[in-house]
């Protein structure tokens, strides 16, 4: 569907009614900026689980809790006619921050078959680890890029400056440069943990029967 006739109907009525703030939007580009974007890597906890029921005597399982953490430091810029709201800082806190580690509760707890299973698992937390850890750099230059796309917004009234700021957050959230980066990470990490079970084969647990 052609949207063109559309948002030409859309501009022409906002320079009928409102002519002074389509203009006033239009200078907000000059407060267009690349923010400071300072990446972090939270601490994380580690927890060892043997839940009810059968589940796999060879192998354990991982369940990893990720976080994405956007704290906006935002800059305001006064035009005739209202303010310009822009993104000025970024301090991002991303990566694992729970990690629930499960064996199955038919292997007694310090037995060489639990500790083989655990010991396993444990470099499954590695290789998750590893992925946010190697990737930072790449992690503050897709944020750092995607931040720098999104276009200040105008406002006419100081009232309006929390609901400016959801929406720059929100098409932060939403720019290519944040999915794509997202997709990465779960790329390379199924790459790694796909690595430590092929270097594995299962020779712990065969250790255990000599």
């Amino acid at each position: 569907m052609d949207i063109r006739p559309r948002l030409f109907v859309l501009i022409a009525l906002s320079l009928i009614f409102n002519p002074l703030s389509l203009w006033a939007a239009a200078d907000c580009a000059w407060f267009k900026t690349i923010p400071l974007v300072n990446i972090k890597i939270p601490e994380h906890s580690i927890f060892i689980a043997q839940p009810d029921g059968f589940s796999d005597l060879l192998h354990g399982r991982v369940q990893a809790t990720f976080s994405e953490q956007f704290e906006i430091s935002y800059g305001v810029g006064e035009i005739n006619g209202g303010w310009c709201l822009f993104i000025e800082k970024i301090d991002a806190a991303m990566g694992y921050t729970e990690f629930t580690i499960e064996i199955d509760q038919r292997h007694i707890r310090g037995s060489c078959e639990y500790d083989a299973i655990l010991e396993h698992e444990y470099e499954h937390v590695a290789a998750h680890l590893s992925v946010i850890e190697d990737e930072k750099n790449e992690i503050r230059k897709a944020v750092t890029n995607a931040a720098a796309s999104v276009l200040p917004i105008f406002i006419e009234y100081k009232s309006e400056i929390e609901g400016a700021m959801d929406q720059l957050e929100k098409r932060l959230q939403e720019r290519p440069e944040i999915r794509l980066m997202r997709q990465k990470l779960a790329a390379e990490r199924e790459i790694r943990n796909r690595k430590v079970d092929l270097e594995d084969r299962g020779w712990r647990i065969e250790r255990c029967k000599l």
